[in-house]
């Protein structure tokens, strides 16, 4: 390994090593504000100085490789951020499950170690419990994409949106599962092992399946095009798999999704 870059990651090492000592200092004062927030109106200074410090240690996991408490924190961002479209002031309950992610936090804050790939596997089970217990599911989706760089991208804006994924990658297989089990949206690459995107919307649309009927996104990696689909085989939504992508399928599924119930 050349010496500029040993050197750099060196550096790196030492500089993880240092945010990963800093966590137990700053989760106590995430637990201290959030244990100032029962019964205070949503316009508290204490909610915006948690939100700061949250978003702050959000961008902090993922510059030093921690993914897991970047995505631990934009959790816990977007249950605070949906309390406060539906509550003038902070239950204890609020208080609790904000109080759960941020235990989550210590356990990974124990488990680190510098210069070392972890995988978490279990903190990352307890998140997935967590979120289900705070937002049960909207739904599950059937998603038919060979890359799993994709696949996890997906997965996570379906998360985010509360919908369960069954990850699939290619189009024959994705249609066993379509004929036979339930799902309330469909995702699927244009290009596919087997059986192509159109080819599977083709197949599922003129089956007796239960799901015949329901939206079929289908993402193309050439420019999408400018007519919307007409025929009754098309998918329901074309989108292009660009740069993009995470934006435009999250606006789509606000669109086509029926509300959250809370």
């Amino acid at each position: 390994m050349p010496t500029t870059q040993l050197h750099a990651q060196t550096l790196f090492h030492q500089l993880q090593s240092e945010f990963i000592e800093s966590l137990p200092q700053k989760l106590a004062l995430l637990e201290h504000l959030c244990a100032s927030l029962p019964g205070k109106p949503s316009s508290t200074p204490e909610l915006a100085e948690l939100l700061r410090q949250v978003h702050s240690l959000k961008g902090s996991g993922g510059t030093y490789s921690l993914h897991i408490i970047t995505v631990i924190c934009h959790q816990l961002e977007d249950y605070i951020t949906n309390e406060l479209s539906s509550a003038s002031s902070f239950s204890a309950a609020f208080v609790g499950n904000c109080l759960r992610h941020i235990d989550l936090l210590h356990k990974v804050a124990e488990q680190a170690q510098p210069g070392v790939q972890q995988e978490f596997g279990e903190a990352w089970n307890e998140l997935n419990l967590l979120r289900e217990s705070i937002h049960p599911a909207r739904g599950n989706a059937l998603v038919i994409e060979p890359s799993r760089l994709t696949q996890n991208i997906i997965a996570q804006v379906l998360q985010q949106h509360h919908i369960r994924p069954t990850l699939v990658t290619d189009g024959y297989r994705a249609l066993l599962h379509a004929l036979s089990e339930p799902f309330s949206l469909i995702i699927t690459s244009a290009e596919t092992p087997l059986l192509n995107g159109f080819a599977f919307s083709g197949g599922l649309r003129l089956s007796d399946s239960i799901n015949r009927n329901v939206p079929i996104i289908l993402l193309t990696a050439s420019q999408a095009p400018k007519a919307a689909p007409r025929r009754k085989m098309d998918p329901s939504i074309l989108i292009a798999k660009d740069t993009h992508l995470i934006e435009n399928l999250a606006a789509t599924l606000n669109k086509i999704l029926p509300p959250p119930t809370h």
